[in-house]
């Protein structure tokens, strides 16, 4: 019977599935029409809700991903039912163990049976549907591991003319290298308090610009813990890793200088910047795995949708619902 797929139903067939979830219909669901048959195993219409749902989420997470539609969902669904036919007939061994231990550290994870069981209850699920679940995606990994991903090879040629045609996505960013001063706020938020951790901030700031040395005033003044005893070195950091507010003013610096006071939620920052560095390309070695990785899962995309042909070629698929 047909599993609610949940979760990586969308992308079971680009990436080593990790989390198919579902259940099968209660008896009252059963009474249901199906809406497809696949080698006489139904999808409910129950099924398709529950994926047309979990895509709905995915697009609100993720506005890029695809967006819901029925025929694409139920297509889906019925891919994912034959490769889970397909990977039975393998009778892969050391499954039902595999599976038991990938439930008990489900169990570990949400902290115990209780806890477990009331997580799943508010999915409508129980311990029982959640491990065929479990194996169910074991299963369906091991058959595309074999049949799949164990056959692709990426040669360096391959890798070499990726890099150069892909130049502009292996790009280093803008860079700065930053040392900080931290003035912690205080915890009652009366503005005479905050008046005064102002002032403090201001005359460690009017050292720094009048030529002390700035990690010693950061191991003298700082209280950020971990950033003082390296006197408040923060090391490099790329256009894009920093909040807008600061990220604006400290791109905008030249090297050497520092900033006034930056007062935020914890206290008041002054930051100088050591050195900047424009935008660079990345060498091949550094990303030589990124794109490995993407020759990989464009190559198993491919042979995956070769098979999916294959297999509906050869089973008896049924759409019975418009």
């Amino acid at each position: 019977m047909l599993l609610r797929s949940v979760a990586v139903w969308t992308l079971i067939a680009l990436v080593p599935p990790g989390a198919v979830l579902g259940a099968p219909p209660s008896p009252l669901e059963e009474l249901q029409r199906p809406v497809a048959l696949v080698n006489g195993i139904p999808i409910y219409p129950y099924d398709l809700d529950c994926a047309l749902e979990a895509s709905r989420a995915k697009k609100i997470s993720d506005p890029e991903s695809i967006s819901p539609d029925s025929d694409l969902t139920l297509n889906r669904l019925i891919e994912i039912e034959l490769l889970y036919q397909e990977s039975l007939k393998h009778r892969f061994p050391g499954l039902n163990e595999e599976a038991e231990q990938r439930y008990r550290r489900e169990v570990r994870r949400i902290g115990g049976e209780e806890k477990l069981r009331s997580y799943l209850k508010c999915n409508n699920l129980t311990p029982a549907q959640l491990r065929k679940s479990i194996f169910r995606t074991l299963s369906i990994n091991r058959y595309l591991d074999k049949m799949v991903y164990s056959k692709i090879t990426v040669t360096e040629t391959e890798i070499q003319d990726y890099y150069q045609k892909h130049l502009d996505s292996f790009m280093r960013p803008p860079s700065v290298r930053l040392k900080q001063i931290i003035i912690l706020g205080p915890k009652a938020p009366a503005k005479e308090d905050w008046a005064r951790t102002a002032d403090r901030a201001r005359s460690v700031y009017l050292e720094a610009v009048r030529g002390a040395d700035f990690e010693t005033l950061a191991r003298r003044h700082s209280e950020d813990p971990s950033g003082a005893s390296l006197g408040g070195e923060m090391g490099v950091i790329y256009m894009g890793n920093l909040h807008r507010s600061f990220e604006t003013l400290i791109f905008s610096m030249n090297a050497g200088s520092v900033t006034e006071p930056i007062r935020s939620n914890s206290g008041y920052h002054i930051i100088k910047i050591v050195s900047s560095s424009g935008p660079s390309q990345r060498p091949l070695e550094e990303v030589r795995n990124e794109i490995i990785t993407g020759i990989r899962l464009s190559k198993a995309s491919s042979r995956i949708s070769e098979l999916l042909s294959d297999l509906k070629e050869s089973s008896d698929v049924r759409i019975l619902n418009d």
